[in-house]
């Protein structure tokens, strides 16, 4: 399965084919009602210093109805990236590495998003 999901570029047929089988498989199983722990103990960190309303949702809600939590960075106006605390971004995804298992991350910058994966 894909590492680190950053452009179409690095996905295969065999992973599209295996993206769609659990979508179809979750979706179902949540319809019937059925409780999903396949996350259960994995956190998600939410980095968005870009405003997304439904990118944000999406991956939260899907988080949570697998059975994980999500911390969220709250907004690029409290990080302490690249302002006067002079954090860069290598550190502030060293940080978030260890406290979560799984990282979203939405920037302005181009490339920004690759060099922290």
């Amino acid at each position: 399965m894909i590492n680190n999901l950053l452009s179409m570029k690095n996905v295969n047929l065999t992973d599209i084919n295996t993206i769609f089988e659990k979508a179809d498989y979750y979706e179902k199983a949540l319809k019937n009602g059925k409780v999903i722990k396949d996350l259960e103990g994995k956190i998600l960190a939410t980095l968005f210093y870009q405003p997304s309303t439904r990118t944000r949702m999406s991956f939260t809600s899907a988080m949570y109805r697998l059975g994980g939590q999500v911390i969220d960075m709250g907004g690029p106006k409290v990080a302490r990236t690249d302002d006067y605390f002079d954090e860069s971004m290598s550190d502030t995804i060293k940080y978030i590495e260890q406290y979560s298992d799984i990282m979203v991350m939405r920037h302005f910058q181009n490339y920004t998003v690759e060099k922290a994966s």
